[in-house]
């Protein structure tokens, strides 16, 4: 009996792992082969798979995208006039050719959404709960409330700039040494608080670094996933959920600071409309959503707009952190560039009395610098996300795509093709100026066409572009005119080589250099 029974138990083991063996070798042959060469919409695929990636020593697709829109877009969508599809962020997307980028003009948000095509993206009813997911209020609220208050914001945030150049670097004349993504963080988060969260919070040092914090797991939440769970339902959310605590965590820290303050504003608002006039209206976001006018009362709560208020946040700022970062290095690779910068920013302030909203017009070169800046470094390598919501649509005679399909347009291969412009890899701030050396026309950095897709197209294109434009010329008016910067250990110490980085379709600068900058003695 006893040599029956180990005979059965070896029998068991031997045919346990033989299925085990059989289910490993399923699995991986699955992973391995290449997909099929069209999807279900019949939309070519052009990427590897992981393990493709990895038995062939290639990069993985995640750190590929902008090797394989580049090959997407010359061989398919430039020649052929047709859509390719990628994977980005686990779940495949479909890449248009520029020829319909006329859609998005005419586009209805319940057929084509941004804020759907942001959820897909970041998951964000999965990771930080349903009232964390993106929603038309947080456009809304930028293009009706905080866009016709510019003028008026505009004291705020020069007094804001000032003040956040006096907190992160200081007015010594003495050289003083940052790392560049530290640098640009601190000071462009701090510049923006004040449009963002009012004069109660703009100046807390505990909430900027509690709001910086929440943008960069933020980042690693969305992007820095070196494997991504197959795109299953219940399996992929649990994944995110599990994986994203530290998002949580500083998501709660942010609302120890905003939620407070949201319910005070609430009580003012309350008082206000029970007495004449009340106590003077603030000019910020907060505010602006306060006073929206929302239907649902679960839209409305204090949670909701805190959310509101984070996911504005890291637009405004991590973006144009990063658009710092992408300056920086540009200016001390060409500082030759720096003299007519500063000439031109210092003539604006005489001639219109400061800095005043003429004064600010009258910088077309800063302007155009900012654009050709976007041109080189945008965002992201695509931009026109929207995901499909009605059961089809139709783009013309030649495509129809089902409804949850994911659609974007290549962003970096429109912006650096030599058909849209001359010399396309090259650095060239009076490209928009209207005049000057290689100029092809005046054109302000906010303004969006089918060739400088930067912010986006269409009727979803960022609202908050005009106030951005605003931020970056204050704060790179005031780094020009006030302050010299070099490359740590002085100009010969530049780097060999800067790595900037495409992941999941995101463009990071090299978030490894050093500057250092000090007060200018003039």
């Amino acid at each position: 009996m006893d040599s029956l029974s180990k005979i059965h138990e070896l029998s068991f083991s031997t045919g346990g792992i033989f299925a085990v063996v059989l289910v490993c070798i399923s699995i991986l042959t699955r992973l391995a082969r290449p997909g099929k060469r069209y999807n279900k919409a019949k939309v070519v695929r052009v990427s590897k798979t992981t393990l493709q990636s990895w038995l062939t020593w290639d990069t993985p697709p995640y750190l590929s995208l902008g090797k394989y829109i580049k090959e997407g877009y010359y061989s398919i969508n430039k020649p052929l006039g047709k859509p390719f599809a990628i994977p980005m962020c686990g779940m495949e997307n479909t890449i248009l050719p520029p020829k319909y980028l006329s859609v998005l003009k005419g586009e209805d948000r319940k057929d084509l959404s941004l804020c759907q095509g942001f959820e897909d993206m970041f998951n964000m009813t999965v990771t930080t709960g349903k009232a964390g997911r993106h929603d038309i209020v947080e456009i809304d609220v930028v293009a009706t409330y905080i866009n016709p208050r510019l003028s008026q914001l505009l004291p705020h945030m020069l007094s804001q700039t000032d003040y956040a150049f006096d907190l992160v670097v200081g007015d010594k004349p003495e050289w003083k040494k940052f790392n560049t993504a530290d640098l640009c963080f601190d000071l462009v988060f701090a510049e923006t608080a004040r449009v963002l969260v009012g004069e109660e919070l703009c100046r807390n040092p505990a909430y900027i670094k509690a709001i910086i914090n929440y943008s960069k797991s933020f980042l690693m939440s969305g992007f820095m996933w070196p494997i991504r769970p197959p795109n299953w339902g219940p399996i992929r959310d649990f994944f995110y959920w599990l994986f994203t605590w530290g998002l949580r965590r500083d998501v709660n820290r942010v609302f120890e600071f905003l939620i407070p303050l949201i319910n005070r504003r609430l009580q003012e608002l309350e008082t206000s409309k029970k007495s004449e006039g009340g106590k003077e209206e603030h000019i910020d976001l907060i505010q602006g959503l306060l006073q929206m006018k929302i239907p649902e009362a679960a839209e409305r709560t204090p949670l909701r707009h805190a959310h509101r208020v984070i996911h504005l946040s890291f637009a405004a700022s991590a973006v144009s952190s990063a658009l710092m970062m992408h300056t920086f290095h540009q200016m001390l690779m060409t500082p030759e560039h720096i003299p007519a910068l500063r000439e031109e920013i210092t003539n604006a302030l005489k001639e219109n009395g400061g800095w005043t909203e003429k004064a600010l017009l009258e910088m077309r070169l800063l302007d155009s610098t900012i654009r050709e800046l976007l041109r080189l470094n945008p965002p992201s390598v695509f931009v026109g996300q929207r995901t499909i919501m009605s059961p089809t649509y139709r783009f013309d005679d030649t495509l129809t795509l089902p409804a949850k399909t994911r659609i974007a347009f290549p962003v970096m291969e429109i912006h650096t093709d030599q058909d849209n412009y001359p010399e396309p890899m090259r650095f060239n701030p009076y490209r928009f100026i209207g005049s000057g050396p290689g100029a092809e026309g005046a054109k302000a950095a906010s303004r969006i066409t089918e060739d400088y897709l930067a912010f986006g197209y269409g009727k979803q294109a960022c609202p908050g572009r005009f106030l951005a434009i605003r931020q970056m010329k204050l704060i790179l008016a005031k780094l020009f005119l006030n302050y010299e910067f070099q490359w740590a250990g002085g100009p010969t110490k530049a780097p060999k080589k800067l790595n900037r980085q495409i992941v999941e379709g995101q463009i990071f600068p090299d978030m490894s250099t050093k500057v250092e900058i000090r007060k200018r003695l003039t």
